[in-house]
């Protein structure tokens, strides 16, 4: 049998009219295209609130009120937890203890809404249209951004995948704030999506090379690196299982061509690996140093740390950056400002010193997801998330082996991609990145976990 195309029993005839939705997967697409519209817009700040907007669609709109007890049980607890730390931990900032709610936000809303209840292929059918019209109107827009500054600029430059920032910043010029970052994660989700769907016929896959140049165009060598990464770590784990097979030979000619575009267009940024890698091991940027002090000489001053952690939003998350007032400097409203003990000690002056460098990206900011969630969760937190991740993998793995093959492959990649990105930025408490990402994803895992059939392509 094709391992690329759903098998016999489940095809309907391209022509007949698309399943019909139940009220909940009505409820989750809905849901599902608001925070798209969000998350690609330019409205940065108010992407922190979608998921609260997406519980609350859901909800209304399902008439299900159990998800929303669910979310709402979830925030209690979360707001009981820094009410606790707060009472008990002397110099805990207790409004950016309560913004870690709001930026981590997004997994409140996937843990909220049961997986069998979206893991449907009626909903993942009617979601590929909304996918396929978004890759096509960010590549085309990114690819226009790049010409146009190819074109007045006199040529190519170093650094031009830097106006690739589509809806999210929809001028012809470099506007920063991670704009682009934001663009290409999002993207990798949706090439995911329609690398999950069916097989790559000639409609899909000019599609999917939109995205995919669109990608390597904004040229944010982390995403690439940790895509790659993330394509190849999944393809161990399932050869851990058994023998390689053509979807995951198919994946591989995906990294190759990955590879090899990124390296004909941007051999600077390529060369910069090798640079930044260095001077990361050698603890000579300051993501090494916080890294490095937070397990050799933060312990020293807060014995709890290694255990308990700091507290959530008390030193590099991003819901402590935007605690201390500093974060977002262009906004009209007054936030409360503060900062823990720690952070001003060891993160403050090496996050302001990045700031001042012109040329310095992620790579270089004294903070991760990784390293925030350790420090402010603790070990034990933290061993917990990395056995959760094994045994989701194994699941993934067990159940997606024989007819979906491909579609565990796929699963598989999104969720290493999610953990590695945690390496580089705090992107795990940024919504505008994650959020419409982890909405499919929860989809895909839905159809793979409890085997259900993909539906046909439409015409």
């Amino acid at each position: 049998m094709n391992m690329l195309s759903p098998p016999n029993h489940v095809r309907r005839h391209p022509h007949s009219p698309p399943a019909r939705l139940t009220r909940t997967e009505q409820s989750y697409l809905f849901a599902y295209l608001v925070s798209l519209i969000v998350c690609l817009s330019p409205l940065k700040a108010a992407a922190y609130l979608t998921p609260f907007l997406a519980i609350f669609i859901f909800v209304l709109l399902s008439q299900k009120i159990k998800p929303g007890l669910r979310f709402g049980i979830m925030v209690f607890f979360a707001i009981t937890l820094v009410l606790l730390n707060a009472v008990n931990r002397d110099g805990f900032v207790l409004h950016s203890g309560l913004y870690t709610i709001i930026t981590y936000g997004s997994f409140l809303f996937i843990a909220a809404i049961p997986i069998r209840t979206v893991g449907s292929p009626r909903l993942f059918e009617r979601m590929i249209p909304w996918i396929k019209r978004v890759v096509v109107l960010e590549a085309i827009l990114g690819i226009t951004q790049w010409l146009y500054n190819f074109i007045t600029k006199g040529g190519f430059y170093p650094f031009m995948g830097d106006v690739v920032d589509g809806t999210i910043a929809p001028g012809m010029g470099s506007v920063g704030a991670l704009s682009h970052q934001m663009l290409t994660i999002n993207l990798v989700f949706l090439l995911l999506g329609l690398l999950y769907w069916q097989r790559l016929n000639l409609n899909v896959t000019l599609i999917f090379a939109m995205g995919l140049i669109t990608l390597v165009l904004a040229s944010v060598m982390h995403v690439l690196i940790f895509l790659v990464l993330a394509l190849l770590g999944s393809i161990f784990l399932f050869m851990a299982k058994g023998s390689i097979k053509k979807p995951a030979l198919i994946i591989l000619v995906v990294v190759g061509g990955i590879g090899l575009l990124t390296f004909l267009l941007y051999p600077t940024q390529v060369s910069h690996i090798y640079m930044y890698g260095g001077r990361f091991m050698s603890v000579r940027i300051p993501k090494a140093v916080i890294a490095v002090e937070s397990v050799t000489v933060l312990p020293e001053e807060y014995p709890a740390m290694p255990i308990v952690g700091l507290g959530p939003g008390q030193f590099t998350s991003r819901a402590a950056l935007i605690g201390t007032g500093m974060y977002y400097q262009n906004i009209n409203v007054e936030l409360p400002s503060g900062m823990s003990k720690a952070f001003r000690e060891y993160v403050l002056h090496k996050w302001l010193a990045v700031r001042e460098m012109e040329s310095a990206g992620s790579t270089w900011k004294p903070f991760s997801s990784w390293i925030s969630f350790y420090t402010e969760f603790g070990a034990i937190a933290t061993i917990i998330l990395i056995l959760w991740l094994r045994k989701f993998l194994r699941r993934v793995i067990k159940a997606a082996w024989g007819i979906h093959y491909r579609q565990g492959l796929i699963v598989a990649t999104g969720t290493l991609f999610l953990f590695l990105l945690g390496m580089q930025e705090n992107y795990w408490e940024v919504t505008q990145a994650i959020f419409p990402g982890l909405m499919l994803l929860k989809v895909l895992t839905g159809l793979v976990l409890y085997k259900r059939e993909q539906p046909i392509s439409l015409k």
